[in-house]
């Protein structure tokens, strides 16, 4: 998966409702409200719930909450 029209997209539609956008070393773009008010968003093209783990491991230190996007369905 090309992530970054996907990026592209997401910013503007976050830009569009009024926040700002910046980068992380936890994810793939941080759209952040004022202090408290942020969402780490990460991207991925395949299911790999190590990654999945290690990045809520990651959100739960910081404030703020978290959307993990898959190109794929997660299958059990």
């Amino acid at each position: 998966m090309n992530k970054q029209p996907v990026l592209n997209i997401l910013k503007d539609i976050f830009q569009a409702y009024g926040y700002n956008i910046d980068s992380s070393y936890i994810s793939d773009l941080v759209a952040s409200k004022g202090v408290t008010d942020r969402i780490y968003i990460k991207l991925d093209s395949d299911v790999d719930y190590s990654s999945m783990r290690r990045f809520a491991d990651s959100i739960r230190s910081t404030e703020g909450t978290w959307l993990y996007i898959l190109k794929n369905r997660a299958q059990d």
